[in-house]
């Protein structure tokens, strides 16, 4: 029987996916909608900071990178206006920890290499 940790499902689910699927969900109207895909994003970015912190992926959170090719980090700093304080505070939380410029310049990838699909992402599973 094989256990597996919460790092382990997440790079899994963005190797599948799902950052484009729940940064698009970002611009559904609906608050619960919106806050469940804030805590999704929020629990991958984290695992990226991780393995950014581990010296996985180059230098930078690999996710974040991800993220900003979905034009993410647009929706996200559209919801700080929200009418929902929570979803607007967690959009704002999210901004303030793992938005960075130097996160994406710091890449060893280019953003213009692949098609820019999490289709690119490999992981030992």
């Amino acid at each position: 029987m094989y256990v597996y940790d919460e790092q382990y499902y997440c790079r899994y689910l963005a190797a599948q996916g799902c950052i484009k699927a729940l940064c698009d969900l970002l611009s559904y109207p609906d608050p619960m909608i919106n806050s469940i895909c804030l805590e999704g994003l929020e629990n991958i970015l984290s695992v990226g900071k991780a393995d950014k912190e581990m010296g996985l992926h180059g230098k930078g959170n690999i996710f974040a990178l991800r993220v900003d090719e979905c034009e993410g980090w647009d929706k996200i700093e559209n919801l700080l206006t929200h009418q929902n304080n929570q979803i607007s505070e967690r959009a704002a939380m999210i901004v303030d920890k793992f938005w960075r410029e130097n996160d994406l310049e710091d890449m060893n990838v280019d953003k213009n290499d692949g098609d820019g699909s999490d289709q690119d992402l490999s992981f030992d599973f």
